[in-house]
């Protein structure tokens, strides 16, 4: 089983926001310019099930808070039909629209 790893952000406004990303990226590296992680870890999906082993971020010192697992599964019951859970939409919705990406919400805002 494959896994992804996960993170809870928070922008200056207070909205709550998901990233998903590849395992081998460190969590560090995924959180954007004005935003707070709350909470940090990996994730495996098998079927309908979604996995959130109780390990954390050694880069942000943050663990799997209580609620991760309801708000990844609303956020990947959220994608469009012809979404990537991981990557968002695949045409027609920037990637500031869908939130898929931090790394491009960031860059798309300059």
């Amino acid at each position: 089983m494959n896994y992804a790893k996960y993170l809870i952000l928070r922008d200056v406004a207070g909205s709550k926001h998901v990233a998903m990303f590849d395992g081998a990226i460190e969590h560090r590296a995924m959180v954007p310019a004005g935003m707070t992680p709350l909470s940090a870890g990996f994730v495996m999906i098998s079927g309908d099930q979604i996995i959130i082993p109780a390990i954390g971020s050694d880069t942000l010192g943050l663990e799997p808070r209580p609620g991760d697992k309801q708000r990844l599964a609303a956020f990947l019951n959220s994608r469009p039909a012809n979404a990537h859970p991981l990557l968002g939409e695949r045409e027609g919705v920037r990637a500031d629209q869908t939130n898929s990406n931090p790394e491009m919400v960031e860059s798309s805002a300059r």
